[in-house]
Formats: C-alpha cells, structure tokens, sequence
C-alpha cells in the first residue's frame, strides 16, 4: 500500500511519500523522517526503508545485511536506531513454504553506522519475535512472542532488556488469545496492544497492562468491530488506531482523559486502504 501522512492540523492534506509501497511505516521522534516495511516489486519480495517526511531521500536499509525478511521497524526516541523482525540468513530451519513457522527474531540496526557494523541481533532462539518496539527510554524492547517450534506455542507480548538480554513476559496466555502491536506509554510504566480471543481474527480490542507484567490487563476499547494497531501519542492522552466500524479501515483517535471521545482520522470507503 501507499505510505501516507496524515497532518492533524486543521486545514493540512495528506501527503504520499514517495512512490513506494509498503507497511507498517513509524514516524521519527522529530517528525522529519519515516521508516517502513518497504516491498521491492521487482523481487516480489520485502525489507527496510526510511524516507523524508516531504517524501523524499528515501534509502533501502536491510541490503547487504545478514537478514531476509525484515519487516516491523520502529524508532529509538533518543538515539539514532531502531529495532525490527527478520529471520537470519544462516538459519538453516527457515521455512519458505509459508506456512508461517518461520522463527523471525529481534534485530537492532544503529542508523549512524554502516552495513553489518551497526546491527545487533537481540533474540536468538527458536520462537517468532514480531511487532518490536522501543521503549520511550530505548533500555527495552516489547515485542510478541510465539514459541512456533516449541512445547508452548501461542502469542504473547514480552519485554526483553537489551542491557541484560533477559525477557519479562507482559502476558502470558498462550493460545488463548491472540496478542499484536504493543506500544509503550509516554512514562515507559505500560503497554497498549490489541488481542483477540482465540477462534474469534477480526474482533481485535484494545488493551493497556503494566510492562512489568503485573496486575491484570484492562481493556480501553472493546466494539464489536476489529481495533488494532494502537500507538500513544507523546504526552500519553490520546491513542490512535485502526478500526473497520465504518465498514472499512480508517484511522481514529481515542481521548483517554474523556474515556469516550473518539476523532476519526481518515475516511477511506475501500477496504484496501
């Protein structure tokens, strides 16, 4: 799909960047650059991209690294880097077959360095990282979690700390649900991420817990629509996200102060948007 901005000022249009395609795009903490899951048509396959926030200088990121597949990108607030999903390229277990049991891992590419010497890989076992995203303090990463090829398959979101390299589960239900695209609050105390019950795609709500793990998840939205893909805006008050209650997927804004305000962003009336 198209990459597009969209200008909450009042008065301003959205803008396409570039003439590229791609997804799951994340916006510089200075608002200047986007990087995204670009597809490279050509190759009828995936990678890194980032681009200027007027659309231009665009640069391919994942080439000449020892990865395929990268995908999910998310920026670092304070330091030049970000954080995303892709499977190694001397994994000799990846499955091309497409049957999604592909161990995708966590790597971390620092954006001032080049090829190979700034990325880090920052999981390494058998299971499926996806959806990483930085902390607002970039110490940790919270990403999903799904033991594929273990005893224990099932989604669940994590919190690994790239100091320690150790993992804190955030939930911890298997199957049972069906977690996707956490996100940190503004003071680094809590994750907002959609879920689903298991046997149930499409119907996403949208939850907030603390990244410690503790307590219980409350949820923030539940419709009978499908809410996915929350982000937080910088001083923790709003939170956009994805919702197919117009028929099709648009962008709204949710006022967590008022706790029923919702702004719709967007107004596409094809589903493909």
């Amino acid at each position: 799909l198209p990459i597009i901005a969209f200008p909450l000022e009042a008065g301003r249009q959205p803008t396409r960047l570039g003439d590229v395609s791609g997804r799951n795009p994340d916006i510089s903490r200075d608002g200047q650059r986007v990087v995204f899951t670009r597809y490279f048509p050509a190759s009828f396959d995936f990678g890194l991209a980032e681009i200027g926030a007027t659309g231009a200088n665009e640069r391919i990121l994942s080439t000449g690294l020892p990865i395929i597949k990268a995908q999910m990108p998310s920026y670092c607030a304070n330091a030049n880097q970000i954080v995303f999903s892709a499977l190694p390229t001397d994994d000799r277990q990846i499955d091309f077959s497409g049957s999604g049991a592909e161990a995708y891992q966590v790597y971390l590419l620092n954006l001032d360095l080049s090829g190979q010497t700034g990325l880090q890989r920052l999981t390494n076992d058998r299971a499926a990282y996806l959806f990483p995203a930085f902390s607002p303090d970039c110490s940790r990463v919270a990403a999903v979690r799904n033991d594929i090829r273990g005893g224990t398959p099932g989604e669940d979101v994590v919190v690994i700390d790239l100091a320690a390299r150790t993992q804190t589960a955030v939930t911890s239900d298997l199957g049972a649900y069906v977690e996707s695209s956490p996100r940190w609050t503004p003071d680094g105390r809590q994750l907002v991420y959609a879920a689903y019950k298991a046997g149930e795609p499409g119907q996403n709500d949208i939850y907030v817990r603390p990244a410690d793990g503790s307590g219980v998840p409350r949820i923030l939205l539940r419709e009978p629509y499908d809410e996915a893909y929350p982000v937080v805006s910088p001083d923790g008050r709003y939170i956009a996200f994805a919702s197919n209650r117009t028929g099709a997927y648009n962008i709204f804004i949710y006022d967590q102060k008022t706790s029923s305000t919702l702004w719709q962003v967007t107004n596409a009336d094809e589903e493909h948007y």
